[in-house]
């Protein structure tokens, strides 16, 4: 299992794995991630927020299931060259993205279905 830290999720990463994506807060980025966010600012705009060096290393990546990808997507106006703080008006989202092998995801649907049902109070003895 490897973590990595990107500022963009592509469905070419994913290849023909199962993908899950979740909004998450900067308090749940690791610090111990293989950095692959390709462009400088953005980089530096991450290191400054998560207070840790986020290298510039822009590669492709293929992931595969366990990893997982801490996504600090960027949205607001073009960074100025050389930037190292959000600019007025700019912020960062964060995601989780979990890839899963083919056989993995029905049982977790059914998992997390089932336990929607219990916390309902649905009988489901039958299922277990």
């Amino acid at each position: 299992m490897k973590q990595y830290l990107s500022n963009a999720f592509s469905l070419q990463m994913q290849g023909d794995f199962y993908a899950e994506t979740a909004p998450i807060s900067i308090e749940d980025v690791p610090k111990n991630f293989i950095s692959i966010v390709g462009h400088a600012d953005v980089a530096s705009v991450l290191s400054t927020l998560l207070d840790t060096d986020v290298p510039v290393n822009r590669v492709s990546v293929s992931l595969q299931p366990g990893d997982i990808l801490y996504v600090g997507q960027y949205i607001g106006p073009r960074l100025p060259e050389g930037a190292t703080k959000l600019p007025s008006g700019a912020k960062i989202k964060w995601y989780r993205v979990d890839i899963y092998g083919p056989y993995s995801v029905p049982s977790r649907l059914l998992s997390k279905a089932i336990g929607a049902l219990v916390n309902e109070g649905a009988d489901v003895s039958e299922f277990v």
